[in-house]
C-alpha cells in the first residue's frame, strides 16, 4: 500500500499540515502542550511540509497526474456544496453574536475608517487619530479596497474576507480534481478540518480580523507559481506585496531561481504585470502624495516593543507567550533584565534568521539546480522561508500565523498534481 512513493510523502506532508494546524490551533489553547515546547512544535511541523516536498521531489523524474474518477468527483462537488452551506451558516452564527468592538481588537474599524475616507474622496493614509492615539495607516491598498464592497452594500466587511476565503478553496479542490480525485478529495477533508479549528477553536481570526483575505492571495500566488502564466504571476505577486508584503525577502530568491531555471520570459513579463497594479493601484492614487509612508509603516513595525510591556496575569507579555514563535524566548532569558534590549535581539535574529534562509536556499538550489524542478522548489523554499519567518517574529500574533498554514494546504494541493518516478 505504502510502495509508491508519491503516496509515503503525500501522507507526511498531510501529517506536517495536520500537526501545524493542532499546534496553532488546538494544543497550547487546550492546555496539553507548554508555550516553548508548542513554539517548536509549530516551527518544526511547518518547516517540515518544505523539507518533504524537496524529499519528495528531489532527483526524481516528474509528471502530470491524469486520475479523474468522475463518480467521484461528482460526489466531492455535492459534498463540498453541503459543506459550504454549513460553513456559511456558521460563519454567520459567529457574526451575529461576535459583533465587531475595537475593546478586541481594532483592525476591522481601523480599516472601516481608511475605507470610509477613500469613498468619500479624503486621502485614506491621512495619520489616523479616530481611534483615540495616533498612527500611521499601516494597511497597503488590496488590504483594505476588497472591503469597498461590503460598504457599498452595507454588509459586514467580514463576508469580504471569509467569502474570498472560501471560495478560493473550492477553487484549489476544483482544480486538483482534474489532475487527481483523491488527491482532491483529501484536500477536501483537511480545508473542512481546517474550516473546524479555525470556527471552534480561534473564532478571532474570522471575528476580529481580515487576515483569511492576506491568506487567500498567498493560496492564489502558490497557484500562479505552477501554473507559470506571466499574468496570473504578477497579478498575484502585486496582491502580495500592496497586501501583506510578507514574502518581500524571499522575492529576490525567486527570482533568482527564475533566472537560473530559464524562465528570465516570464519574469520579465510577470514583472511589468506586477509593477503596472503597484504604480496604478499604490504608487499614483496614493504614495505619490506622501511618499514617506512605507517607511512610516516600517518603522512603525519596528517598534513595537509596547506589546512586550503589555502583561497578562501572570506577569508575562499576552502576545509573546501563545504557544506561538521563539519571540518569547528572547523575552525570558533577557526581557526580565531589560526587555527593550531582548526586543532589539530578537528583531535584528528575525532579519538574519529570515535573510539567511533566503541565502542559503539559494546556495543550495544554485547547487542542485539539474536535481530538483523550479517551480516545486519556489514552492518548498516559500514555505521554508514563511515558517523560518513566522517563528522569529518580533510579535508572533496568532492571526499572522494562519497565512503559512494556508500556504501549506495550497503547497500540497499544487504538488499533487505530479507524480513522480
Amino acid at each position: 500500500m505504502f510502495g509508491n512513493r508519491s503516496l509515503r510523502f503525500d501522507i507526511l506532508i498531510i501529517l506536517s499540515i495536520v500537526s501545524e494546524m493542532l499546534a496553532l490551533f488546538f494544543l497550547y489553547n487546550q492546555g496539553i502542550t507548554g508555550s516553548i515546547f508548542n513554539a517548536f512544535l509549530l516551527f518544526l511541523s511547518s518547516v517540515s511540509t518544505g523539507l518533504l516536498l524537496i524529499g519528495k521531489f528531489y532527483n526524481r523524474d516528474i509528471s502530470l497526474q491524469y486520475g479523474n474518477n468522475k463518480k467521484l468527483n461528482s460526489f466531492l462537488l455535492f459534498i463540498c456544496l453541503a459543506i459550504s452551506l454549513w460553513m456559511i451558516y456558521s460563519f454567520s452564527n459567529i457574526l451575529k453574536n461576535t459583533p465587531i468592538d475595537i475593546r478586541w481588537s481594532d483592525i476591522i474599524p481601523a480599516i472601516e475608517i481608511v475605507v470610509k475616507r477613500f469613498i468619500d474622496g479624503q486621502n485614506p493614509y491621512s495619520p489616523m487619530t479616530e481611534l483615540g492615539y495616533t498612527t500611521p495607516v499601516g494597511y497597503m491598498p488590496f488590504h483594505w479596497l476588497p472591503f469597498t464592497i461590503a460598504e457599498k452594500l452595507h454588509i459586514d466587511y467580514r463576508w469580504i474576507s471569509f467569502s474570498i476565503w472560501l471560495i478560493t478553496s473550492i477553487f484549489f479542490i476544483i482544480r486538483l480534481k482534474r489532475h487527481n480525485s483523491i488527491g482532491a478529495t483529501i484536500l477536501f477533508i483537511v480545508s473542512a478540518l481546517l474550516n473546524f479549528f479555525i470556527l471552534n477553536y480561534n473564532i478571532g481570526i474570522v471575528a476580529m480580523t481580515v487576515e483569511l483575505l492576506i491568506a487567500s492571495y498567498y493560496m492564489l500566488f502558490v497557484a500562479s507559481i505552477n501554473s507559470n502564466y506571466f499574468l496570473t504571476l504578477g497579478a498575484t505577486t502585486a496582491l502580495c506585496l500592496l497586501s501583506r508584503y510578507s514574502f518581500a525577502m524571499w522575492l529576490p530568491l525567486f527570482i533568482f531561481i527564475l533566472y537560473v531555471s530559464g524562465n528570465r520570459a516570464t519574469f520579465y513579463k510577470a514583472a511589468l504585470v506586477a509593477l503596472a497594479i503597484i504604480i496604478l493601484c499604490y504608487v499614483i492614487p496614493f504614495l505619490s502624495k506622501d511618499w514617506s509612508l512605507p517607511f512610516q509603516t516600517l518603522n512603525n513595525y519596528a517598534g513595537m516593543n509596547w506589546e512586550w510591556q503589555h502583561l497578562c496575569d501572570n506577569g508575562l507579555p499576552c502576545n509573546l507567550f501563545k504557544g506561538l514563535g521563539f519571540a518569547q524566548l528572547f523575552y525570558k532569558y533577557f526581557g526580565a533584565a531589560n526587555f527593550k534590549a531582548a526586543f532589539t535581539v530578537c528583531r535584528n535574529v528575525f532579519f538574519i534568521a529570515t535573510i539567511s534562509t533566503t541565502v542559503l536556499s539559494g546556495i543550495w538550489y544554485w547547487i542542485n539546480k539539474q536535481k530538483i524542478d523550479a517551480k516545486i522548489f519556489s514552492l518548498a523554499s516559500l514555505k521554508i522561508y514563511f515558517s523560518v519567518f513566522s517563528a522569529f517574529m518580533i510579535v508572533p500574533y496568532d492571526y499572522l500565523m494562519i497565512t503559512g498554514l494556508m500556504i501549506s494546504v495550497a503547497i500540497y494541493a499544487e504538488q499533487a498534481h505530479f507524480t513522480v518516478k
